[in-house]
C-alpha cells in the first residue's frame, strides 16, 4: 500500500470540514496556513490517503487567531527648542501579548526604548518619530510619525536705556529685542525703578523716585516656556 496525499481540512466557527489544500508529497511535515482572520474560530485536521482510497485523519488542531498589531504615538507638545525634553509616549493594540519591545526612532538619527520616554533635539528643524512595537511571537509594526517642530533657543538683547541718565521724576525707557525660540515671547524685567509700566513687554517706561544708578536685566521666555 503506498502513500497518495495528505489533504489539509478547514473547518471555520464549528462548521463543516472542507479541503483548503492537497499536499501530494509523503516527506510534508509542516503546512501554513494563509489569510486567517482574527476573531475566528478556525479547526484543522489532515487526511491521509493511499493509493488504494483508503484514508486515515489527524487529531484536530485549533490555533488562536488574534487581531493584527497596530501601533500609535504621541507627544507631550508638538513644538519645542532646542536642549528641551519633550515626553513621547508608544501604545500598541493586537499581535500578541506581552510586547517585547518598544523601540523609538526620533528623527534626528537617535533611538531610544521604552513605551515612554523623553528626547531633546539639539538641532533646529522638522523631526518625525516613530515608535516599532514587537509582540511575544516577534511581529512588528510602526506608529504613524509624531511630528515635532524644534527651534533655536529664543535670545534677548541686553537691556538698553533712553535716554541714558534722567532726573528723579523724569521718564525712562528700557528696551530689549528678542529672537528664535517659537515666538510668543514674554518678558519678565527685574531692577527697575519704581514707577514702571507694564513689564511684560518688550520696552517698559519708568519715572525712578530715587536717584541711584539701576542695573536692569531681562529675561525672554518663548511659548514653549524655554528661557
Amino acid at each position: 500500500v503506498g502513500f497518495n496525499s495528505y489533504t489539509v481540512l478547514e473547518s471555520i466557527n464549528g462548521g463543516s470540514f472542507s479541503s483548503v489544500d492537497t499536499i501530494p508529497s509523503e516527506g510534508t511535515t509542516t503546512y501554513t496556513a494563509n489569510g486567517l482572520s482574527a476573531s475566528t474560530n478556525y479547526q484543522f485536521e489532515v487526511q491521509t490517503s493511499d493509493n488504494r482510497s483508503q484514508s486515515t485523519y489527524s487529531n484536530v488542531v485549533a490555533p488562536t487567531t488574534v487581531a493584527g498589531l497596530t501601533v500609535s504615538s504621541s507627544s507631550s507638545q508638538t513644538s519645542a527648542d532646542v536642549g528641551q525634553a519633550v515626553s513621547f509616549t508608544c501604545s500598541a493594540a493586537g499581535g500578541t501579548t506581552p510586547y517585547s519591545s518598544y523601540t523609538w526612532n526620533f528623527g534626528d538619527g537617535t533611538t531610544g526604548s521604552g513605551a515612554s520616554v523623553s528626547h531633546s533635539y539639539s538641532q533646529s528643524g522638522t523631526k518625525e518619530a516613530t515608535c516599532t512595537v514587537q509582540d511575544a511571537y516577534g511581529s512588528s509594526a510602526s506608529s504613524p510619525p509624531t511630528t515635532i517642530t524644534v527651534y533655536t533657543d529664543p535670545v534677548a538683547t541686553a537691556p538698553s536705556a533712553t535716554p541714558g541718565a534722567v532726573q528723579v521724576g523724569a521718564t525712562v525707557t528700557f528696551s530689549t529685542s528678542a529672537s528664535g525660540g517659537s515666538g510668543g515671547y514674554s518678558y519678565s524685567w527685574s531692577g527697575l525703578p519704581s514707577g514702571c509700566s507694564n513689564a511684560n513687554a518688550p520696552s517698559v517706561t519708568c519715572s525712578p523716585t530715587t536717584a541711584t544708578t539701576y542695573g536692569v536685566t531681562v529675561t525672554v521666555t518663548d511659548s514653549n516656556g524655554y528661557s
